[in-house]
């Protein structure tokens, strides 16, 4: 009986049912992550100066808060925010 690594296995079986390294959502996923709103100063939520663009992040968006930026949620929303990243000082 040949045997075979549970990995190898694993491998084998998915490599029919796994996209291509090449399709393009790969390497999409391994970009850099796309946020909608960045900080560009510390400040307050509903500021548009807070903001890069000048534009409040709203419902869906990916947020980044920049290193040694201080942002202050100063909203009551219902809208969901996909995510919001604090990086460290």
């Amino acid at each position: 009986m040949n045997c075979v690594p549970l990995s190898a296995a694993l491998l084998a079986i998915c490599a029919g049912l796994c996209p291509a390294a090449d399709a393009p959502h790969a390497a999409a996923s391994s970009a850099a992550p796309r946020y909608e709103a960045e900080s560009a100063a510390s400040g307050a939520w509903s500021a548009p100066a807070t903001w890069k663009d000048g534009r409040v992040p709203g419902g869906g968006d990916r947020v980044l808060v920049a290193s040694g930026h201080r942002v202050i949620y100063d909203v009551s929303s219902r809208e969901v925010i996909h995510s919001i990243r604090v990086p460290g000082r």
